[in-house]
């Protein structure tokens, strides 16, 4: 639906630390907590870090209440791994979704 997946970072260490806030729309514990951790990390982060926040990767399917994105894909799916296996709920293919290929150039 082109909901932005928003992301911020603090630091520049060395050391990098990944913050996912959530995936599965119907999931919004971390949702709701990574800008309390973000906020908190403000008052001061080690110098040796960087710290990468995303707050939700799924945002079309956290306004839906959904586990899934908006195609009906689950995103914790369709990322490639060796046991990958092409669905109408994985994808037809790992990285088939605009959110699972945001997130893993992201992480690249």
């Amino acid at each position: 639906m082109g909901r932005p997946i928003r992301a911020a970072v603090l630091g520049e260490g060395p050391v990098r630390l990944y913050v996912l806030g959530g995936i599965h729309g119907d999931e919004r514990g971390g949702v709701d907590t990574t800008p309390l951790l973000l906020d908190h990390l403000l008052e001061g982060i080690p110098s040796v870090f960087t710290v990468r926040f995303v707050l939700d990767a799924n945002p079309d399917g956290t306004i839906a209440a959904t586990r899934e994105n908006h195609n009906g894909i689950d995103l914790n799916r369709n990322f490639p791994t060796e046991d990958f296996v092409g669905g109408p709920v994985h994808g037809a293919e790992p990285l088939s979704e605009p959110e699972s290929i945001a997130l893993a150039d992201d992480v690249e």
